[in-house]
């Protein structure tokens, strides 16, 4: 069985390309477009982990479905990501009880991000991803699998 993973991201191209990145590596992804819908898909069935969006307007955001995530399931490893972040909100995800804070790609990276999930892999593709599976490989190890890196 694949572990599963949760994408919570008020962006849907967002949720589409990191999923069709995490299913090229052979993992069952579950998409929800908000806090609310992610919170009532965890109490149905808890994801593996979850990689959740620091700003989902109109709310809640992302810290505090962290919060309510950890009241409901706290063995699950979450993974903040945000575009616009700062330290504070990286400072206050960590104390809430992510397991980490990642920085969306922008603009080039994204694209090559999206081509590694259908194309050949190279090396220029594997850069462009290989932050993002590092710091997804060792949330993962909080937990009780390895999301990436087989």
């Amino acid at each position: 069985m694949s572990p599963r993973i949760l994408l919570v991201d008020d962006e849907a191209n967002i949720r589409k390309m990191v999923s069709a990145l995490l299913e090229s590596e052979g993992f069952e992804t579950l998409e929800a477009p908000n806090g609310q819908a992610a919170l009532a898909l965890v109490a149905v069935d808890a994801p593996d982990a979850v990689l959740l969006d620091l700003m989902m307007p109109p709310g809640p955001d992302g810290l505090a479905t962290l919060e309510q995530l950890k009241k409901k399931a706290p063995h699950v490893p979450v993974v903040m990501m945000s575009g616009k972040a700062n330290l504070a909100d990286a400072v206050r995800a960590t104390k809430l009880g992510a397991f980490q804070f990642l920085e969306k790609p922008r603009g080039s990276s994204w694209r090559c991000a999206a081509r590694s999930s259908w194309a050949a892999p190279s090396p220029r593709t594997a850069a462009c991803t290989s932050s993002w599976a590092m710091t997804i490989r060792s949330s993962a190890r909080a937990g009780r699998w390895t999301i990436c890196g087989r």
